[in-house]
């Protein structure tokens, strides 16, 4: 039994064929138009249009009515580009009625726009809305705005948020809430770029500083020394670039040390807070007890808050704070310790590198 082969038209080469040579040849006659009438003008666009429109049909049936309409608007367009008038006419009017489909189609579709109402946004862009509102209020620096090393307040309404001690790739600050305000970000991003424009100095200086020894040496060697070395002037801005980058590193050093003083003295406050709103509370609760219970009651809670170990508790908690600081301390000093002896091994190697190069000379 012998199957009917299926063929789909985009993929057969004589229907491929056949298109494009409508498509150029209907192009070719819109270009023979008079030029006297401008309406004549739209139809190749229109051509254009169809043919983008109708380019994936794969109903042969669909793909025959088509090529027929095509080859009907082919002889339409050749009779009106000799003179033609009905032709001439004819094409006017198709063009006039598919101008006016076009625009009651636009109309409709608007008028349905308008009509449909306003879908509320997701969670997703609601919290982009506020982050964006939140970066355009935040853009420029506040004249009014409390210096973040004048913590902590003394007296805040509600509870006490402490700030929590962030460190962005060595520049520290303190992140009071989200979001994080855009003129922050932009002082974080300067300060990085700038200490990463020292980083990149220095390893090229380093890098040079090698080749400026061999020139030395070359110098040395060919007899023709100059009278100021190669080595000296990358050695002296390699110096200072890295006294650059020292420098920034004990700044921020001594302003992360004094942030992490506000927030240890937020902490604190807010648990001496925390403590004070219990104690009230409990009071509270003990006067709405006694409106409603007998004296001896009373007398009993009294008793209980006498015997509470309220003292031990902050007296302990006042010494593992000490132990912390008197621990951190030590560290800081272990490292400042580190850091004296590498110095020091670095200024031992520099002069025995520079004893290296007098015995040379």
């Amino acid at each position: 039994m012998a199957f009917h082969k299926s063929v789909v038209p985009k993929y057969s080469g004589a229907h491929r064929f056949a298109c494009l040579a409508l498509y150029r040849g209907l192009l070719r006659q819109c270009a023979n138009l008079p030029t006297t009438i401008p309406e004549l003008n739209t139809s190749r666009s229109l051509i254009r249009q169809r043919f983008r429109r109708y380019k994936k049909l794969q109903s042969p049936s669909q793909s025959v009515n088509a090529l027929k309409a095509g080859y009907e608007a082919f002889d339409l367009l050749h009779s009106a580009a000799h003179g033609n008038q009905n032709g001439i006419q004819s094409i006017t009017d198709l063009l006039a009625e598919a101008q006016s489909i076009q625009q009651r189609k636009l109309t409709a579709q608007k008028a349905l726009a308008e009509a449909r109402p306003a879908r509320p946004p997701n969670k997703a862009e609601r919290k982009k809305a506020e982050f964006q509102r939140h970066q355009d209020l935040t853009a420029h620096h506040h004249p009014d705005t409390e210096p973040i090393l004048s913590r902590p307040r003394p007296f805040v309404r509600g509870k006490r948020h402490i700030p929590r001690f962030v460190s962005a790739r060595g520049i520290p600050f303190l992140r009071i809430k989200k979001y994080q305000p855009k003129n922050l970000s932009g002082v974080i991003r300067t300060k990085l770029n700038k200490r990463w424009a020292l980083v990149l100095r220095r390893h090229r200086l380093q890098s040079e500083l090698l080749f400026t020894e061999d020139e030395d040496m070359w110098d040395v060697l060919t007899g023709c020394r100059e009278h100021a070395d190669w080595t000296s002037p990358v050695e002296d801005a390699f110096l200072a670039v890295e006294k650059q980058i020292l420098s920034s590193d004990q700044k921020n050093r001594a302003l992360a040390e004094k942030m992490w003083k506000v927030v240890l003295a937020e902490r604190e406050l807010a648990e001496k807070e925390q403590k004070e709103a219990v104690r009230e509370n409990r009071i509270r609760e003990g006067r709405k007890r006694l409106s409603s219970s007998p004296p001896l009651y009373f007398r009993r809670v009294l008793v209980l808050e006498k015997k509470r170990t309220e003292k031990k508790r902050i007296e302990k908690a006042i010494a593992d704070y000490e132990g912390k600081r008197a621990e951190r301390e030590r560290k800081q000093t272990q490292k400042e310790r580190k850091q004296a002896e590498r110095e020091s091994r670095m200024r031992k190697s520099r002069s025995l590198r520079n004893l290296f190069r007098r015995v040379l000379v």
